[in-house]
């Protein structure tokens, strides 16, 4: 610091320039001068020492002094604890922020700071600089899996069952149901020819086999006999057989498809009835939200969603679209709130209030992190950090010391042997009745 190095200077100037008056003095002893140099010499002396002493004893022990030395060091404790409350509680206190943010046109610097001096080809330039640079950080997957959950959550929420109740009742009163009936049996022969289901009926069959001499009841009787006939046969496999069920459960179901059937003429008859008997015991609107929703959990939609967000994202016709659409939007709102007092007052008012309730819910934050950055200082780099903010000022009281002790003691030695001695004694001498 350069005031330290000037405060140095100086005291070391003031000891030499006290040993050469003393000399002075001690050789010219009766005049004015040396002895008015002498006395001004070392009360600046004096003066210095005693500042020195005091600026040094702040932080240290000077001289190894240990009576009431090393202020800051042996106070940490405390002066940790009044900055935090001075900062915290005073010069950023709620009422103090909250005084603040009342003065602030917040609306207006927002307005000023992000759009102000942008023109419309601007701002979309900006906006197209923005998008792109969005563009890379996008997690496509976790985008993908909210805004499926969205969906399903939305729909899930959408009571449709008047609507499907009423579309089927009239359905069913006009005999129109058999085409859905139709299209289900069509749909159960497709599955019914599918590898898949040779293999679960073997997979049955082999079960059977395993366990026939446990199993009891209508179907397992079926079965056991099923086989014990294949072993009389050629169809010994039980693959084999599984595929000639296959087959059969494809003709039946095929035979089942003509309206003609006895059957078909049944389902018919009894769906019919099964829908007007749950429409008139209020069960039929639970059961399509109950549909509805297994259906929503089937669904994924998720393959779909993902090259919807890819083609969007990787295209320059969707991406322009949209930063005109941003940009446009923006100019719209900036031009509409310039114009709008009312409505920019409005705004300024939530942002405060909103910024209002964070600083009080967060306002300890602030003592907190003055505590915590201050109690992680050692006492050398806390004597620093004082040092670095008041050691100029602090050694400016040494270089005052000096200085008002030269001027001090050059006073006191002007009045001592100008007005007191001549003057002053003689008529205390007096007044006491002492003689010269």
């Amino acid at each position: 610091m350069q005031n330290r190095s000037k405060a140095n200077i100086l005291l070391s100037s003031v000891l030499i320039l006290f040993a050469v008056t003393t000399a002075l003095r001690f050789i010219y002893k009766d005049s004015f001068i040396a002895g008015l140099l002498a006395f001004t010499a070392e009360a600046a002396l004096v003066g210095g020492i005693a500042d020195w002493f005091a600026v040094t004893a702040l932080f240290s022990k000077p001289l190894g002094f240990s009576w009431h030395t090393a202020i800051v060091p042996n106070n940490r404790e405390r002066i940790i604890e009044k900055i935090t409350y001075m900062v915290g509680d005073e010069l950023l206190g709620v009422d103090s922020i909250k005084n603040k943010l009342s003065g602030l046109n917040m609306t207006g610097a927002l307005l000023d700071r992000l759009l102000g001096s942008m023109d419309r080809s601007s701002l979309e330039n900006h906006v197209q600089n923005l998008v792109t640079d969005n563009m890379k950080l996008l997690d496509r997957t976790k985008i993908t899996e909210d805004i499926n959950a969205l969906i399903k959550e939305n729909l899930k929420k959408e009571n449709v069952s008047d609507e499907i109740r009423k579309l089927l009742l009239k359905a069913f009163s006009e005999g129109r149901h058999g085409s859905w009936l139709m299209l289900l049996l069509g749909k159960a022969v497709e599955i019914a020819r599918k590898p898949a289901s040779r293999e679960k009926i073997y997979k049955i069959l082999k079960e059977q086999e395993k366990y026939r001499q446990e199993t009891t009841g209508a179907g397992a009787f079926f079965v056991k006999t099923l086989l014990n006939m294949s072993h009389g046969s050629k169809h010994t496999n039980l693959f084999a057989i599984s595929g000639l069920l296959q087959q059969e459960l494809v003709d039946l179901l095929e035979q089942l498809k003509n309206p003609e059937h006895p059957v078909f003429k049944k389902l018919m008859s009894n769906s019919g009835g099964l829908i007007i008997e749950l429409n008139e015991a209020d069960i039929l609107p639970q059961t399509i939200q109950n549909w509805k929703n297994g259906i929503l959990e089937r669904l994924d939609l998720l393959e779909a969603l993902e090259l919807m967000i890819s083609t969007v994202v990787g295209s320059q016709i969707y991406r322009g679209e949209a930063v005109a659409w941003i940009a446009g939007h923006l100019d719209k709102y900036r031009n509409d709130l310039s114009q709008d007092d009312e409505m920019r007052a409005w705004i300024d008012n939530i942002l405060k209030e909103m910024l209002e309730k964070i600083i009080r819910s967060e306002h300890y934050l602030i003592g907190e992190i003055v505590k915590e950055t201050l109690e992680a200082f050692t006492n050398e780099r806390l004597n620093q950090f004082i040092e670095e903010k008041v050691g100029d000022d602090l050694q400016w009281i040494r270089i005052n010391g000096s200085i008002v002790g030269a001027s001090a003691g050059m006073l006191i030695y002007l009045f001592t042997n100008l007005v007191y001695s001549p003057y002053v004694v003689p008529v205390i001498q007096r007044l006491l009745g002492i003689g010269y």
